[in-house]
């Protein structure tokens, strides 16, 4: 079974939305953008996308082109780079179940493609950097940074985007900007999975579902994405508990073999439908084969 105290702090950060950080003895308070600052946060990359462009910086697309003409990083690195990532899913999702007599050989293959992983991937972000796209992406969380991080009485660090690059310190601009993008990008999936299916949060949920109440403060227009993750989940779990072949609690609680549990029932559906619809005669096709 999953930690409960663990699992009660992931609900209630998640509930509440926000993360608190310190830096050089100061507390910073992240909170998640409302729809009309993300709409806005868009219109700036838009704008800014479109400066840089008249200023002829490269694309992405014109840097990967001229890096292929270059031979510095090719469309068979990229396919690798596709390759390896599907590879190593697949490679980490087996490795639970395998034979221990090869468990040590998987995870050297592992190893082994993580490491030509972070070489094509350090290529790939360098290429990236310079372009217009990249450029226009960091105006873009420049604006996020300073709408969306806040004091302990909920005031605005700083009254707009320049005053704040203006005045922060590097160290601290760096140390923000990288917390803050691990903050909008989510929890570990693995813990709100594990949140979605405890008895703790599925009582809740199915309340909610039952009675037609609201799960949040917000309306689901204004979920982040840990929110919008927990509710997938949950009603996943919700789905597989209430099946007569639900799966022991041991596969449940795994993600791995609870994914290739999914997967199996996924197919078996599949099949099944696949099944109905050839052993389906149309009226006109019977009366053709009546006759």
């Amino acid at each position: 079974m999953d930690n409960y105290f663990e699992i009660q702090n992931t609900i209630s950060k998640i509930i509440i939305g926000e993360k608190r950080v310190v830096k050089n003895g100061i507390e910073y308070i992240f909170h998640h953008p409302t729809p009309r600052e993300t709409y806005n946060s868009y219109l700036i990359y838009e704008e800014r996308l479109k400066e840089l462009k008249a200023k002829s910086i490269m694309t992405e697309k014109e840097i990967f082109d001229l890096a292929e003409k270059q031979k510095i990083y090719t469309k068979r690195d990229e396919a690798s780079f596709t390759f390896l990532e599907k590879v190593n899913r697949d490679l980490n999702r087996k490795f639970k179940t395998v034979d221990p007599r090869f468990k040590k050989s998987f995870k050297k293959r592992i190893e082994e493609n993580q490491k030509q992983l972070s070489l094509l991937n350090s290529k790939r972000t360098a290429l990236k950097s310079h372009s217009a796209e990249y450029l226009a992406y960091q105006s873009r969380l420049n604006y996020l940074l300073a709408k969306c991080i806040r004091k302990r009485n909920n005031e605005y660090f700083w009254p707009d985007v320049d005053t704040m690059l203006n005045t922060i310190q590097t160290d601290v601009y760096n140390f923000l900007m990288e917390e803050y993008i691990k903050f909008i990008n989510g929890m570990p999936i693995q813990k709100i999975r594990a949140a979605a299916r405890s008895p703790l949060w599925q009582t809740s949920f199915r309340y909610s579902v039952e009675s037609g109440q609201q799960l949040f403060s917000q309306p689901s227009s204004e979920w982040d994405i840990n929110k919008i993750l927990l509710c997938y989940w949950s009603m996943i779990y919700k789905n597989v508990y209430e099946k007569d072949n639900c799966p022991p609690q041991a596969i449940i609680d795994d993600d791995d073999l609870f994914d290739d549990w999914l997967d199996k029932e996924q197919k078996k559906s599949r099949d099944k439908k696949s099944n109905k619809k050839q052993s389906f005669v149309k009226p006109a096709e019977m009366s053709t084969i009546l006759n």
